[in-house]
């Protein structure tokens, strides 16, 4: 049987005897999020997006940082920047990837679909384990938002007393406007601390009430 992906989309494809297994090499997704950012190598791969993150931590794989998304996005190649860090350790090590969905794939010569023939960590099974595990990261790494907002929200609720303190003692430049800059130094903290959750007038709300049925939650706004 010959590799029905040879090349193209279906290239990260390793053909072996248990089946199709989707695989790199850590250097090969190295440059491709270099190439394409970590979304749109996921995207282009149809690889699970909050996986793949977390695959490039594990296996200590440098991602483009924001200067370089943005090059990236204007057009630039990821992998000619100097600022690109190296790839240390092993680059042919293979790595697994997270795919959402097995390929169909075609036995060479023959026309029968394989599809039912790949890999068990191809079924239907990996995939919703997959899912589960994408769901619980995106709520973990909410969670742990919401935990620096507070600390955020509660640094200007310091700086607000800090100011006051001055104010009182009359060690204050313009004195006059310390009512209206603490009220709305004031509604930004309660708009940024998840507790409070208070919706904005002009940014909107960041926050859902912390409490809220999953189901009943609208959109967050970011």
């Amino acid at each position: 049987m010959q590799n029905p992906f040879p090349d193209g989309k279906g290239s990260c494809y390793k053909w072996t005897e248990r089946g199709i297994v989707p695989m790199m090499t850590r250097k090969e997704l190295y440059d491709g999020v270099w190439i394409s950012t970590v979304r749109g190598f996921a995207e282009e791969q149809d690889l699970n997006y909050a996986r793949l993150l977390q695959i490039l931590k594990e296996q200590d794989i440098p991602k483009p940082d924001r200067r370089a998304l943005f090059r990236i996005r204007q057009g630039e190649d990821g992998r000619q920047m100097n600022h690109r860090p190296a790839l240390e350790g092993d680059p042919d090590a293979p790595v697994r990837l997270p795919h959402r969905r097995p390929p169909k794939a075609i036995e060479a010569g023959t026309g029968h679909d394989m599809s039912a023939r790949l890999a068990p960590d191809l079924s239907s099974l990996g995939r919703d384990r997959d899912v589960s595990y994408s769901l619980e990261l995106a709520r973990t790494e909410d969670l742990i938002r919401k935990a620096r907002d507070y600390e955020d929200a509660a640094s200007i609720r310091r700086l607000i007393k800090g100011v006051r303190k001055r104010l009182e003692t009359g060690d204050l430049e313009h004195p006059e406007r310390f009512a209206e800059w603490a009220a709305w130094a004031s509604e930004k903290a309660a708009w940024l601390d998840p507790a409070e959750a208070r919706c904005d007038e002009l940014l909107g709300r960041r926050h859902d009430p912390i409490l809220a049925p999953k189901e009943k939650r609208p959109r967050e706004r970011s």
